[in-house]
């Protein structure tokens, strides 16, 4: 048993090493809490640092509501419209061209002082006086002497095939049987009329 005069000798050095024990634990409380606390605050900054992929969501088709005949509704998809531009089934328009245009022929019969009759086509709207012109460039007739006469406002014929006087009219025409009172330049030439000439001169 330790006497209490060697407890006293021993007692700083007691104190000085408890002092040392508490000291070194305090510090190691100290030491671990900043540690985990640090540790605690990079796992922090780490996830908030950390950058998540990014991800596209993929577009969901629109479906609409579709009532049909009182049933009960259905979910249609939409079809893709195609590109107009791009789309090689896309049918080219065609443009259709216009229709040329043709005027209406009259056929006219025409007989020269009782000759053989002859046809003359020519465009709807023309006169007698005309059906003569056409039928000497046709060579229906080898020769045609016409002057206008301001009188009557309307050409006269003079001379058919060579018949006839130069100075003086001895031709006259019936058309479909009737004699018009003017002059062959204001008779309209209709289809199928029966123009007949006939001279009536002196020979």
């Amino acid at each position: 048993m330790l006497k209490p005069k060697k407890v006293y000798q021993f007692l700083p050095f007691a104190i000085i090493l408890l002092g040392l024990i508490f000291a070194g634990f305090v510090s190691f409380l100290l030491a671990t809490k900043p540690e985990q606390t640090e540790n605690k605050v990079l796992g922090i900054t780490q996830v908030a640092n950390t950058v998540s992929p990014t991800i596209k969501p993929t577009p969901l088709p629109i479906k609409h509501k579709v009532k049909v005949n009182n049933t009960p509704f259905s979910t249609i998809t939409p079809s893709p419209i195609p590109d107009p531009v791009f789309n090689a089934s896309t049918p080219t328009p065609t443009v259709s061209s216009s229709p040329s245009f043709n005027p209406q022929m009259n056929q006219i019969n025409v007989s020269i002082n009782n000759s053989a009759n002859f046809t003359i086509s020519v465009t709807d709207g023309a006169n007698q006086c005309e059906v003569l012109s056409k039928s000497l460039s046709e060579g229906k007739i080898s020769s045609l002497n016409m002057k206008y006469d301001s009188r009557y406002n309307s050409y006269a014929v003079y001379q058919i095939n060579g018949i006839g006087k130069e100075t003086s009219v001895w031709w006259t025409f019936s058309v479909n049987g009737s004699n018009p009172p003017q002059g062959c330049s204001q008779v309209k030439a209709n289809n199928n009329d029966n123009a007949v000439w006939t001279y009536i001169g002196p020979s």
